[in-house]
Parts: C-alpha cells; structure tokens; sequence
C-alpha cells in the first residue's frame, strides 16, 4: 500500500512539477501594454481611458509576479517533499493542492482584469477591442490549443 502511495506521488509530482510551472509561466495579464496601444489606435480609445487601462495592468502585472513567485517557491517545496528519505504523501498532497489554489487565484486575477478593461471601454470599443485582441491571442496559442482553433 506505502508503494502505491509513493507511485501515485510521484506521478503527481512530475504532473505538477511539468505542467503547471509552463502553465503559471503562460498565465497573467491577457493584455500587454504593446497590445493595448496598437488596439487603441483601431478602437478609438480616448488618452483617459488608456490611461486607465494602463493603470489596471501595472497593478495587475505586481499580482501576478506575487502569485506566480509563490507557485514558483511551492514548486520548490513540492520537489524538496519528494525527494526526502520518508516522502509524506500528506504533505506532498498539501502542497499540491496549495499551489492548485495559487493557479486559481492567478486565473481570478487574470479575470478581473480583463473585466476593469471592459468596463472602460464603450460597446463599440469593446468589440473592436475584443476581436483585436482574440487575432492576437490566437496568433500566440500553439497549433490547436486555442479554443477557437478547435
């Protein structure tokens, strides 16, 4: 039973230890201030409302360095659990769920952001922004990972 734990532990690791730091890596702001400004010009966004728009994504992109840093450091902790003579699978699973919790704060995050961006924008802004922004998203997605490529 202890040598299906450790398996079953270390497939988690090696999971987790893959997928989610180039998930967290890839995570964040779905808008980048270069975007932004090339989006204005097409959009016709007024000074003030990139200035607000600027505003939220340079307080967004310090939440995001704080909750990507902290799956970083658990990341750390997860493979040092791992490694150790007697791993706990309690305290791997901890961890596991701790970093899981940090992911989801970082797609929240990502969220909220977006939604201060479009309650700045007018109806019209909006759907030229959004369709601007989705060509731009979809150009930076891998071969079929976009949901709009499937």
């Amino acid at each position: 039973m202890r040598n299906k734990i450790l398996i079953y532990s270390a497939m988690i690791l090696l999971m987790f230890c893959v997928v989610l730091p180039v998930a967290a890596e890839n995570a964040g702001s779905l808008i980048n201030p270069q975007m932004v400004e090339n989006a204005a010009k097409d959009a016709n966004i007024t000074p003030a409302q990139m200035e607000q728009i600027m505003s939220f994504w340079f307080s967004n992109e310090k939440e995001i360095v704080q909750l990507r840093a902290n799956i970083e450091m658990m990341s750390i902790d997860l493979e040092n659990a791992v490694q150790s003579n007697k791993p706990n699978p309690k305290t791997i699973t901890s961890i596991i769920q701790k970093m899981g919790d940090e992911r989801t704060k970082l797609d929240i995050q990502t969220a909220k952001f977006a939604m201060k961006v479009f309650e700045v924008l007018t109806p019209d802004q909006l759907k030229v922004f959004r369709k601007i922004m989705m060509k731009n998203d979809i150009s930076q997605c891998p071969a079929g990972s976009c949901p709009t490529q499937r």
